[in-house]
Parts: C-alpha cells; structure tokens; sequence
C-alpha cells in the first residue's frame, strides 16, 4: 500500500503553519530520518513492533511525530481552550515519556498555543486509516493503544476530552 500521500497530508497539516516553530521543527525532523531509532524519540512510542512497523512502511520521522501529537493536541482542545494547569501537566508528561529536546519542546507548545484544524484531524484519520488496512489484523488493535494513550488520559478528564477521544478512536474502524 502506497502511504506516501496520506504521509505528506498529515505532514502539511501538522507542521506548515504561521508557526515559525513548526517550520523549523518539520525542517530539523527531516534531516533526521536517516536515523530511524529517533521513530521513538520523537513520539515516546517504544513497542518493538510497532517500531517493526514504521520501519515496514518506512514512515518519516516527521511523520511519526505528528502521529503520536495529533491525538494530544485534539485532546487537550477539546473543550476550545488549554487551561496553564493542563499545559503544565502535559508538558510534565510528555517531558517523561518523549524525546523533550529541543525539537520535540517546540511542536508540543506550537500546538498548545494554537487550536488544531478540521483539516489536521482529517489528514490525521486518513493516514490513521490506511494504516490499519496496511496492518495484519493483530497490529490494529496495536496502534489503535499506540497512538490514543495520551488522548485516553486526557479523557478522563471531561465529557468534551471523552467525546474527542471516541471520536480519534473511530479512525481505527476501517
């Protein structure tokens, strides 16, 4: 299967904004694709297979990236705002559980300063998508767990983060 189109819509959808963080973030990630262990770095997702499976498809890192971040950003917008105690929280999290140098730090503000598009969410599920019709079916349930941990701890914490949760979850129906 052919993921280099959803691959690039998701990319210029997360990363080619007004936001000169963003630019740079996605400029600096593409020079690091020769190095595929950074797939981990930069989305603090470790399962070896799933790992297995970036490198199968051979997904850019920029890409894995926005993977893993599109769920957080949806989540934490889900109620039209991003309160200084839930930016605080998620930084601490995400602080331990990503790679938080520099690049990484500046994608995860960029999108906490700013509410993600429609059209991100959409090249988000489409690539989501193709992804699981690319996977045997004992990957699915694999990237479904994945890619939504971040967005199913923040669930948890109202009905709008429980509706937005249900509704990245639905990508993985295919």
């Amino acid at each position: 299967m052919d993921l280099k189109t959803p691959c690039e819509a998701l990319e210029a959808a997360f990363f080619r904004t007004d936001d000169p963080r963003l630019v740079e973030s996605h400029r600096e990630l593409h020079t690091l694709d020769i190095t595929s262990g950074l797939w981990a770095e930069v989305s603090g997702l470790r399962h070896p297979r799933l790992l297995e499976l970036w490198a199968q498809w051979e997904l850019p890192t920029a890409t894995v990236a926005a993977l893993a971040l599109v769920p957080v950003a949806a989540a934490l917008w889900a109620d039209s705002k991003v309160e200084p105690k839930e930016r605080r929280e998620v930084l601490d999290t995400l602080g331990d559980t990503f790679f938080f140098g520099t690049i990484v730090k500046d994608i995860v503000n960029a999108w906490l300063d700013r509410r993600p598009d429609p059209a991100l969410l959409q090249a988000w599920d489409s690539l989501v998508g193709a992804l699981v019709r690319a996977a045997a079916p004992a990957d699915q349930a694999l990237l479904a767990q994945e890619l939504l941990w971040a967005a199913r701890e923040l669930s948890h914490r109202g009905a709008e983060e429980k509706a937005q949760y249900e509704r990245l979850a639905r990508a993985f129906l295919v």
